[in-house]
């Protein structure tokens, strides 16, 4: 089953997840896992995989995403995160190769530690 690792300070990856992959997802990400939702133009079947601890943990900067409130706002993420696909039911597919393409080909504005620093909140 593929996925995109996303690390600080490196290119996306994609990920071959493992058949108990919850738990090769938390080996990747931590333990405190936070599922959000996660739209592109091409699909609103994406889910970012995200520490729900990071900010306690002290997790390095690693990316802005859209908020999901809102397409014009960012929100920065700290530590590793996965961006899996889900069916209609909820369920971790595996990533679509056109998904993994456009993916690749729009990586997120990458996160320092300044802005860290003014992190209040993992994701909103």
């Amino acid at each position: 089953m593929k996925a995109l690792l996303y690390s600080p300070e490196k290119e996306p990856v994609v990920l071959h997840l493992s058949p108990n992959h919850l738990t090769h997802i938390k080996n990747c990400v931590g333990e405190a896992l936070l599922f959000k939702p996660f739209e592109t133009s091409l699909s609103s079947r994406l889910r970012l995989v995200i520490n729900d601890q990071a900010i306690l943990d002290e997790l390095p900067p690693n990316r802005f995403v859209p908020s999901s409130d809102s397409y014009n706002t960012y929100a920065p993420i700290q530590g590793n995160f996965i961006i899996v696909q889900v069916d209609k039911d909820e369920n971790i597919i595996s990533l679509e190769h056109n998904y993994i393409k456009y993916m690749l080909s729009h990586d997120f504005t990458w996160a320092s530690e300044v802005d860290a620093s003014n992190t209040l909140f993992t994701f909103v």
